[in-house]
C-alpha cells in the first residue's frame, strides 16, 4: 500500500486498522492512527511479513503486534518524523529479533531508534531495541544508599532539617 491513511477503524479481535494472518504487507508512506481492537495490535496485527518505507508511521496510540517469528522489515529510508511505530512482541524475551532490513542496506542500524517497544504492565525492566532490531531490557530502577559520618556538615544539616 502506498500514500494510505488508515485511521479510525475497530476490530471486535485482533488488528483494529490492518490485520495480516499471513502473507506480506508493505506500507510506503502510509499513516496508521486511532484504530482500536479488543484484541492485539490496536494499529497493525502481524503474523505474516510486514515491511516499511518512506514516511510510513504507526501513531503512538496504535501498535503493531508481532507474533512470534514475524519482523518489521525496513524496506528502505524512513522519513517519517519521531517515533515510526511501536512495536508490542508476543513474548518478551531479550534478543528476540523484532527489526530487520532488505538484505543488503545496514537499515536497522540507522533507524532503530526510531521504534519504541511497549512496557508490560508487570515490567520489572525498561525494554527497547538495540542496534540490531533485537529486544534488549534495562534495570528500571535502582537503590542508593548514602551514609555520612554523624559529625560531618552534610549530618547536622539533614538532623537540623529534620
Amino acid at each position: 500500500m502506498g500514500n494510505c491513511t488508515i485511521s479510525g477503524n475497530t476490530a471486535a479481535g485482533n488488528g483494529g486498522g490492518i490485520y495480516t494472518a499471513s502473507g506480506s504487507l508493505t506500507l510506503d508512506s502510509c499513516t496508521i492512527s486511532e484504530n482500536s481492537a479488543d484484541g492485539l495490535g490496536s494499529g497493525i496485527y502481524v503474523a505474516g511479513s510486514f515491511s516499511i518505507l518512506g514516511g510510513s508511521s504507526v501513531a503512538e496510540n496504535n501498535d503493531v503486534y508481532l507474533k512470534t517469528g514475524s519482523t518489521v522489515i525496513i524496506a528502505g529510508d524512513l522519513t517519517a518524523d519521531g517515533t515510526v511505530a511501536t512495536l508490542t512482541p508476543e513474548s518478551y524475551t531479550v534478543e528476540t529479533l523484532l527489526l530487520s532490513d532488505s538484505g543488503s542496506q545496514d537499515l536497522v542500524e540507522s533507524y532503530y531508534t526510531s521504534f519504541a517497544v511497549t512496557q508490560p504492565q508487570d515490567a520489572d525492566a525498561l525494554w527497547k531495541l538495540d542496534s540490531s532490531g533485537a529486544l534488549c531490557s534495562v534495570q528500571a530502577s535502582a537503590t542508593v544508599t548514602v551514609s555520612f559520618p554523624e559529625e560531618s556538615d552534610m549530618a547536622v544539616e539533614l538532623a537540623q532539617r529534620s
